[in-house]
């Protein structure tokens, strides 16, 4: 049996999210409790050092994962800010909720052969994958953070509820060697571990 085998949401964490809501965000976004407490409790279980995530938005699951990290991890985001002025919003927010250094970067991933500014920010303990949606951009977001990744490492994608997105991580896990776990929740997260 996975140690990940039975892992889940501990439930609703809005009450970490409080305050920070961006009020043009739809609360229809809010719809699953226990949707951003598998950010924390993830967070709470690997205690990581530094967290990269592409896909920021206004910054609520990284909220979830600083606030499981205990206030101590380093955060490096990337965002192409389809929603405007979110990327300001959640770097404000993000400063404030750790000691370590949080570097926000405005770009699209998907132009890249490699991620830019990570200097300071390696190696990875947890990343997280919510950037654009589709199967080569999520293969290729993938490619870009393996390399960054520490042991233990631990990458989490987002969405992958979509049948061809869960099976596009799968396989990418298995080509680079990397187990996969499913984790529960009402988009689907799938855990990929060394």
């Amino acid at each position: 049996m996975s140690e990940w085998e039975d892992f889940q949401s501990p439930g609703s964490v809005f009450h970490l999210l409080a305050g920070h809501i961006h009020p043009a965000d739809a609360p229809s976004y809010m719809s699953d409790p226990t949707y951003y407490g598998l950010y924390h409790a993830l967070a709470l279980k690997i205690q990581p050092k530094i967290i990269l995530e592409i896909g920021v938005r206004f910054g609520y699951s990284a909220i979830c994962m600083l606030h499981g990290s205990k206030g101590k991890a380093s955060f490096l985001g990337y965002d192409f800010e389809h929603w405007p002025g979110s990327n300001d919003f959640a770097e404000h927010i993000l400063k404030k909720l750790t000691s370590g250094a949080v570097r926000l970067v405005r770009t699209n991933t998907q132009a890249h052969v490699s991620l830019p500014l990570t200097e300071g920010f390696t190696p990875v303990d947890l990343a997280h994958i919510d950037g654009q949606h589709d199967v080569a951009a999520l293969w290729h977001d993938l490619d870009l953070v393996h390399p960054l990744l520490g042991r233990p490492g631990y990458i989490l994608v987002d969405d992958v509820a979509d049948p061809n997105l869960r099976f596009a991580a799968s396989k990418w896990a298995d080509v680079n060697g990397l187990r996969s776990h499913e984790l529960g929740s009402l988009r689907g997260h799938l855990l990929l571990t060394a």
